[in-house]
């Protein structure tokens, strides 16, 4: 059993060392139930971690996002308001 598991994380560091992130997480996929169930544990968690921070980023970009079009709808009722006034003010002068 050590053999193969030796022979499996020889054949992960050479997938890792090509340097494609993708790759390796695709071996890993692959792979999982081949690894001890601690490293199957370590592996599961690390996915679920980016997993995570890539959903939060997202949601960050989407908050901020949604800030910005506020403060541009707010802009344009200022806008909106300040049009009004010197429609109205043109219309008195007739």
């Amino acid at each position: 059993m050590a053999t193969v598991q030796n022979d499996l994380y020889t054949e992960f560091l050479k997938v890792a060392d090509r340097g494609d992130e993708q790759e390796a997480k695709d071996f890993l996929l692959a792979n999982l139930k081949r690894f001890p169930q601690d490293d199957q544990d370590a592996i599961v968690a690390a996915f679920f971690d980016d997993a995570l921070k890539t959903a939060s980023g997202d949601a960050r970009a989407v908050a901020e996002f949604q800030k910005e079009g506020l403060r541009a709808a707010e802009k344009l009722e200022q806008l909106k308001a300040e049009l009004q006034k010197k429609a109205k003010l043109l219309e008195a002068k007739e």
